[in-house]
């Protein structure tokens, strides 16, 4: 069992022009449980860089998972943040920029947004949550799936409000966020595993410091209802695992930014 938390968040109340910007440090600490006097424990400290309203880092990550994983940023200036507020709102604005009109739900042009509140990370009770954003396959409208766990807090600390997959794998694959560094890694051998076996499986391959989110076989066939699972949670509504295995990406693996 393992425990996971944060230290020093931002100034949630500020916004800071981009000639103010301030270093923020985060501490991401992945410890095992009875572990004594600190053994066994592992500390990442983050360097971030806050340029926007409390809580946000201004920019999302938009990855083309049939370019190999190639990303780019997707600049949120502060209007847009505070317009669009949480997991739900900044994911509704980005599947209106980045979605093409009347696309199919479980076509590769069809975005996949995992966005992370801004009150990720804080002490507030109940704040790791973040919010899986697309069109349903199951209802043809724009659909998000709230949820909770340690991938929340992960993804934040890769330093983005949002990581956005795009396009569809020439094969089964996990995608890999380290920090900004993003990678494709065949999935072929995790195909047909259930999604707690998947998460088990990539943690093994890649190091507790990951965390995951993964489908099983019913997202693998497209049923449309399948979830998004995580940290043995999921994201359940509108069968958004079903548009994550559209597109053969059988996990998204996230840590802290290095």
């Amino acid at each position: 069992m393992l425990t996971q938390g944060i230290a020093e968040v931002p100034n949630p109340g500020t916004s800071l022009p981009v000639h103010e910007r301030r270093a923020v440090t985060l501490l991401h600490v992945v410890q095992r449980a009875g572990s004594a006097e600190g053994h066994g424990t592992i500390l990442h400290e983050v360097n971030l860089v806050q340029t926007t309203a409390g809580g946000y880092f201004g920019r999302a990550l938009v990855v083309d998972v049939s370019d190999g994983g190639a990303s780019e940023h997707l600049e949120l200036d502060d209007g847009t943040l505070r317009a669009y507020l949480g997991g739900a709102g900044l994911g509704a604005w980005l599947m209106h920029r980045l979605a093409p009109e009347g696309v199919d739900p479980l076509a590769p042009e069809a975005p996949l947004a995992f966005v992370f509140s801004p009150l990720v990370g804080t002490p507030l009770t109940t704040s790791a949550k973040f919010a899986v954003v697309a069109k349903s396959p199951q209802t043809g409208l724009l659909n998000d799936a709230l949820a909770s766990s340690h991938f929340a807090i992960a993804g934040k600390l890769t330093g983005h409000d949002a990581i956005v997959i795009r396009g569809a794998c020439p094969r089964p694959s996990v995608l890999v966020v380290d920090g900004d560094r993003t990678r494709l890694e065949d999935a072929s051998d995790l195909w047909g595993l259930s999604a707690d076996e998947t998460e088990e499986r990539v943690r093994e391959r890649l190091g507790i410091a990951w965390r995951v989110a993964a489908i099983g076989p019913a997202g693998e066939n497209l049923v449309r209802f399948a979830t998004v699972s995580h940290d043995g949670r999921h994201a359940g509504r509108g069968g958004l695992g079903a548009v994550m295995g559209s597109k053969l990406v059988k996990a998204i693996a996230v840590r802290a930014r290095a």
